[in-house]
């Protein structure tokens, strides 16, 4: 049987996540000529709020909150391995708890997805989140709750 379970983020889990990162992940930080450890580091040195996700033993996802404590608004960020994608039940299940977690204290959530991974645009969307923007040549700006 397959174990899901939670941790606190640890820095080491940034190199580890980006090791394992979904394919469709990785390539759109490469088409965007960007640096996925660099993008996805800045986003966990940023974070107040930071978990990750383990399954079997292995770690299996990486994701957390930025912003201001005090502001209704949360920035949120996941990142997702391969592995991951065989557990898709479980991978929204935990997505939509971890969700409901953070909007006990917050009004509404803001990604923003790459236009490039369009897994990650179908994720977001089932999760609830739509699409408000687009920042630039390269990502999708998507809102959950309410909107300011």
């Amino acid at each position: 049987m397959t174990t899901f379970c939670l941790e606190p983020g640890k820095p080491y889990h940034c190199g580890k996540i980006i090791r394992r990162l979904r394919i469709d992940h990785n390539d759109a930080f490469m088409k965007l000529g960007l640096n996925a450890h660099k993008q996805l580091r800045a986003c966990f040195d940023d974070s107040y709020f930071c978990r990750a996700w383990i399954i079997d033993g292995r770690l299996a996802g990486l994701g957390g909150v930025t912003g201001s404590l005090l502001s209704p608004v949360g920035y949120i960020w996941l990142a997702l391995s391969e592995e991951a994608t065989h557990y898709p039940v479980k991978v929204m299940r935990e997505a939509r708890a971890q969700i409901s977690e953070i909007m006990q204290v917050k009004r509404s959530l803001i990604t923003t997805v790459l236009k490039n991974d369009e897994p990650s645009v179908r994720f977001a969307t089932r999760l609830g989140f739509e699409q408000i923007d687009v920042a630039e040549d390269w990502g999708i700006v998507m809102l959950y709750g309410e909107a300011e």
